[in-house]
């Protein structure tokens, strides 16, 4: 009697504790939520940067809808580094709460967030740097057209002063960091959890293609350079089971990108 009051009082909390587990594992409905909060950081940035321009357009008499998106533009240094700050964060602190467990989790299932080994953040840096390299062949025709012709990143990459320093902060140590802790870390994790390694890799490749259309939608080359580099990155965090390398591709693409356009701005 006493036995079986014993194991009734004790299973509920067993039941909890079970319960909890898996609330907290990675998966694509805890891998969406984490997404759907990165995305509603960059909308509140967008939406901030906008009210901002709106609001400075308004103290110089400035009601043209063209001049206010030229105030905007010379807001973009800063915003684009406090999207990412914002976005890093937010990534940080909803999957910690949400996720805990499965953050150093280095197996395909698993978030992977460890920095990985020397030699596998070296080679994974060559690999980004000559994929940057191979972008900005491709991309050759882009830097001698007009900046209204290219995302607003790319237009940054291409302004000298203040917005080059900012878009070299933000793409070379913020970018990389915070979309492949996100993309190939937690979203590959939880989809490959839920729905098999192929369809994990067709959509986190998809998912990072899309969120970068404004950098690619003027010259279609280089949406092949995007997806190679979401495919090598991934790659390399699936086969050192860490995301560190994923990080260091995306930071040499980046890096080949930065490193060209400061060199072609200087030889002007």
């Amino acid at each position: 009697m006493d036995r079986n009051a014993t194991h009734e009082k004790t299973h509920p909390g067993e039941r909890e504790t079970s319960e909890e587990i898996a609330s907290s594992t990675l998966n694509s409905r805890a891998a969406t939520v984490v997404l759907i909060a990165y995305l509603a950081s960059q909308f509140f940035c967008g939406l901030v940067s906008a009210i901002m321009a709106s609001i400075i357009g308004a103290n110089y008499g400035i009601y043209n809808l063209h001049q206010i998106y030229m105030v905007s533009n010379a807001l973009e240094p800063g915003w684009i580094c406090a999207t990412f700050l914002l976005g890093g964060l937010t990534v940080i602190l909803v999957s910690r709460k949400s996720i805990p467990m499965s953050l150093r989790d280095i197996s395909p299932t698993g978030a992977a967030w460890v920095l990985g080994t020397v030699k596998s953040l070296v080679l994974a840096l060559i690999v980004g740097l000559i994929l940057g390299t191979l972008a900005q062949f491709l991309n050759v025709l882009r830097l001698t057209s007009a900046l209204h012709g290219v995302g607003p990143v790319a237009r940054m990459y291409l302004t000298p002063g203040l917005p080059q320093v900012a878009v070299f902060v933000a793409g070379v140590f913020l970018c990389p960091t915070v979309e492949e802790i996100l993309f190939r870390g937690v979203v590959y994790g939880g989809y490959r959890r839920s729905f098999g390694a192929g369809a994990a890799a067709m959509l986190t490749t998809a998912l990072f293609t899309i969120w970068h259309i404004p950098e690619y939608i003027h010259f279609w080359p280089g949406l092949v350079v995007v997806v190679a580099e979401g495919l090598a990155a991934l790659s390399f965090r699936l086969h050192w089971g860490a995301i560190g390398p994923a990080i260091a591709v995306h930071t040499g693409c980046n890096l080949a990108t930065v490193a060209f356009v400061f060199i072609a701005s200087f030889l002007r």
